[in-house]
């Protein structure tokens, strides 16, 4: 009885682990595939996770790039602003050399200037123009005029005081006539008959005109004139009028040459021009009947 009892003990015991083995199978079977399935997504997902795990430093580093842009960006802004103040300072320094050196042309410029009345007059007319500026002189011009296909002197001595003009004109022959024209009138003085006849002035001119307005030196040196050595200056007016002037060896102004366009020819006249004149000559002599036209 302990015999059979013992051997269906181990038979229960044999089939429970049979039971046990062929269910324990099927379950690590199926349990094998799950694990491989499983695993399997596991794989699957791991590059997901990697996709995901490459797409998430994208957006990290989104944001490391903007900064670091962000960063390059200020840095390159910087070193631009660097060379922009260089280039700022370039041209203050530039706009400085530049305006110094207009203010070193108007210095020059204003130097020329003031220089400028002693290259227009030469050394030798220099005190008989000073004496013409200064409105009171005499000019005595001393010229040949043709008349009746002769030639003959003509003198005219003009004084000058402003406005006021006394003339001398001697004429061939000793002939002589005398003006004085002030106050808008022309007086004619007969000194044979004590006459002064007053007239409207009507602007005749009886002075031969030398130059008009402003003139400057073109040229000076020495010429032989008539068989006398000169010193002469050369001048243009300012309507482009060339003349020059002679000076004797004691510097006194004596011959004028010029193109005469009305005879087509090149005259020289003689000029003197002084500055001692008498006020007595502007008024008219004590004596004289006066003539009102």
């Amino acid at each position: 009885m302990k015999k059979y009892a013992i051997f269906a003990i181990a038979v229960v015991l044999t089939a429970a682990m049979l039971t046990s083995c062929l269910t324990k199978l099927p379950l690590n079977e199926s349990s094998a595939p799950e694990s491989e399935t499983s695993a399997k997504p596991a794989e699957s997902s791991a590059p997901e996770s990697e996709a995901e795990e490459s797409s998430a430093p994208v957006p990290e580093s989104a944001p490391q790039s903007e900064e670091e842009s962000a960063d390059e960006s200020s840095a390159e802004e910087d070193p631009s602003e660097e060379p922009g103040e260089s280039s700022e300072e370039v041209s203050d320094e530039e706009s400085v050399d530049i305006s110094e050196e207009p203010s070193e042309a108007s210095v020059e410029e204003s130097s020329e200037e003031s220089s400028e009345p002693a290259e227009k007059t030469g050394e030798l007319t220099a005190p008989y123009l000073n004496t013409i500026n200064s409105g009171k002189y005499r000019i005595r011009i001393s010229e040949t005029r043709t008349v009746g296909g002769e030639a003959l002197p003509y003198t005219v001595t003009a004084y000058h005081k402003n406005k006021a003009i006394y003339y001398e004109i001697e004429e061939s022959y000793g002939s002589k006539v005398t003006y004085l024209r002030k106050g808008g009138k022309l007086i004619t003085l007969d000194e044979f008959l004590k006459t002064a006849l007053v007239s409207d002035d009507d602007g005749e001119v009886f002075e031969k005109k030398l130059w008009t307005g402003d003139i400057r030196l073109t040229g000076s040196g020495t010429e032989q004139l008539f068989d006398t050595d000169y010193s002469y200056e050369k001048y243009v007016d300012s309507k482009g009028f060339e003349f020059t002037l002679f000076f004797n060896q004691n510097g006194e102004l004596e011959r004028y040459r010029s193109y005469d366009s009305s005879v087509k020819d090149t005259i020289v006249i003689s000029v003197s021009i002084s500055s001692d004149i008498s006020d007595g000559v502007f008024d008219i002599p004590s004596g004289y009947t006066v003539i009102e036209e």
